[in-house]
């Protein structure tokens, strides 16, 4: 099982992007390349729900690498939603920001906060 998985969210304009706790460094270039096919499939922008509560040891070149090769600046990327948090994933928000100059990163404490901002906007579209 890939230890990095990207994937549609049923019924919300959103991708989750699921790390677990132990990330084997080849499976990360390939999960985002899933995720900029799902971008490039989405009939309107979404959000990317980056999932980080196992707490995940990240290989760093290779998640900046993948985040900057198209996703991070990919027409169909609304936002990120990154749920949970630890000192490096804070570190490669920022780099990523600072090198894109976009400024699309939300921070959640829990999944259901992050859920529940994607239905919200979803009660804002409609």
């Amino acid at each position: 099982m890939s230890t990095v998985t990207a994937a549609m969210m049923a019924g919300l304009p959103a991708a989750i992007l699921w790390w677990s706790a132990n990330v084997k460094r080849e499976d990360v270039i390939p999960a985002f390349k899933t995720l900029y096919t799902l971008l490039d499939d989405a009939p309107q922008s979404i959000c990317i729900l980056v999932d980080l509560r196992e707490r995940p040891n990240f290989p760093l070149t290779d998640t900046l690498r993948g985040a900057l090769d198209g996703v991070f600046q990919h027409h169909n990327l609304d936002k990120w939603l990154v749920v949970g948090s630890t000192p490096l994933a804070q570190t490669i928000g920022r780099t990523l920001s600072a090198i894109t100059r976009r400024n699309n990163i939300l921070w959640f404490k829990t999944y259901d906060e992050a859920i529940a901002y994607l239905k919200q906007g979803e009660t804002q579209d409609a």
